[in-house]
């Protein structure tokens, strides 16, 4: 394949990576499956908002039951929430996904009403030298107004000057 056609499927690649919305783990658990069977992996931007299992858990699975002060400002809910990142949606994430994941401690972006975490691995996520090179990129977020948390995966391919396409 010449360099010119690489560039154009690179481009088409890129073009057609738009956002997917979900409301649920298990759609974005497949999506993440579908993706790896497609071999898609540089381009793909998902965004779910969903309440944490442990709060559904403690709500007796009724979302309208879920306690006022399951939130940002609740140290128990943070902590939990860590927790929950750390050695369920992060694992599940590198399971589904099917890539070596390997994300370093995460930034923390803090202020009166979120806090967020950002998770970046710019290995080679245990793929060939010749495939393309991406970087993944995972954000999450809550909010000090109710037990929803935003999570964003995203990967984004980077050229040979190591420089992000955006």
């Amino acid at each position: 394949m010449a360099k010119k056609d690489k560039q154009q499927q690179k481009k088409s690649r890129q073009s057609n990576g738009k956002l997917q919305e979900f409301e649920d783990l298990e759609s974005f658990e497949q999506f993440l499956k579908d993706e790896k069977e497609d071999h898609e992996y540089a381009n793909a931007h998902a965004h779910i908002n969903y309440i944490p299992p442990f709060v559904l858990a403690a709500s007796h699975n009724d979302p309208d039951k879920v306690k006022d002060s399951q939130n940002r400002k609740n140290k128990k809910f943070v902590r939990h929430l860590h927790q929950h990142v750390e050695k369920h949606l992060l694992a599940e994430i590198k399971e589904k996904s099917g890539l070596q994941l390997n994300f370093n401690k995460p930034e923390t972006i803090e202020d009166f009403d979120t806090i967020t975490w950002k998770y970046v691995d710019e290995s080679n996520h245990g793929l060939d030298e010749n495939d393309e090179k991406f970087k993944v990129e995972v954000l999450i977020k809550c909010n000090s107004e109710n037990a929803y948390v935003d999570v964003n995966y995203n990967t984004l391919p980077i050229n040979d000057d190591l420089q992000v396409h955006i």
